[in-house]
């Protein structure tokens, strides 16, 4: 989309952009996808797409990147490094059924 009227209006949109251009060159997976910052969500929203259409993601990389859907509790005007160890835990720090590894915000920071 270069004309600025047709700008995606959500991360959704994005998405379904980038991966119609992505797939006039790579037209099947696996997919590497990396995201950086922003580009997290948007990556993250494509590879939800993608296996949704029953491709394969072999790699989703996020750097920097934070989920759309936050707390806004949690949402702080300046972090330490004690609350981002705290949100690094609640984001890994956990197994696929939602308990707790051992990981510590100690250790993180």
């Amino acid at each position: 989309m270069t004309e600025p009227g047709a700008r995606p209006a959500t991360v959704a949109d994005m998405a379904a952009d980038y991966l119609e251009q992505i797939r006039t060159v790579q037209p099947a997976g696996p997919y590497h996808l990396l995201g950086w910052s922003f580009g997290g969500a948007v990556a993250h929203a494509m590879a939800t797409r993608l296996q949704e259409q029953g491709e394969q993601v072999a790699l989703l990389a996020l750097l920097d990147s934070a989920p759309l859907q936050i707390d806004p509790a949690r949402v702080l005007p300046s972090h330490t490094a004690r609350d981002v160890a705290d949100l690094f835990v609640d984001a890994v720090g956990r197994s696929g059924r939602g308990t707790p590894t051992g990981l510590d915000p100690a250790e993180a920071a």
